[in-house]
């Protein structure tokens, strides 16, 4: 769900609508095309800084309390919050993901996307990843877990 409205407040973003309807007609310029991409952008990066410090903290609880991160019921865990965190936090409690993502509305995109590098740098240390390829996928699996 944190993944279309993300995609759905673009509209809120300045001028966003105002580029789109440029790109859609004959008046379609490199700077609405530059700016309708760095809004999507921003979104996008917005969403995957989000998971990456939920999953950073998620990382150095399950340290701390000296147990190994890959083992199966953490690696369960981080989906379970990722697709319905009202299981974890309780129905009333809003997705972190995305109130992580919006707090972080504000933020140019290459800001986001230096901290982005910064954490998945760390991450990929922490989860002793050092020399293998770290994945990450958004989709909207969780959508389909809430209408069950």
């Amino acid at each position: 769900m944190d993944f279309s409205t993300i995609i759905g407040d673009l509209k809120d973003y300045r001028d966003f609508n105002r580029a789109t309807a440029m790109n859609e007609s004959k008046l379609e310029t490199p700077g609405s095309i530059h700016h309708v991409q760095e809004t999507v952008s921003r979104g996008l990066s917005q969403l995957l800084l989000s998971r990456f410090l939920l999953l950073g903290l998620l990382v150095e609880e399950v340290q701390r309390n000296r147990k190994p991160v890959s083992s199966l019921p953490y690696r369960r865990l981080w989906v379970l919050l990722q697709v319905q965190p009202g299981q974890i936090f309780g129905a009333g409690i809003r997705d972190p993901f995305l109130e992580l993502a919006q707090l972080l509305r504000p933020a140019n995109v290459s800001d986001l996307q230096a901290r982005i590098r910064k954490k998945c740098q760390a991450l990929s240390s922490q989860l002793n990843l050092d020399h293998q390829l770290f994945h990450c996928i958004l989709d909207e699996a969780q959508i389909t877990a809430d209408t069950r």
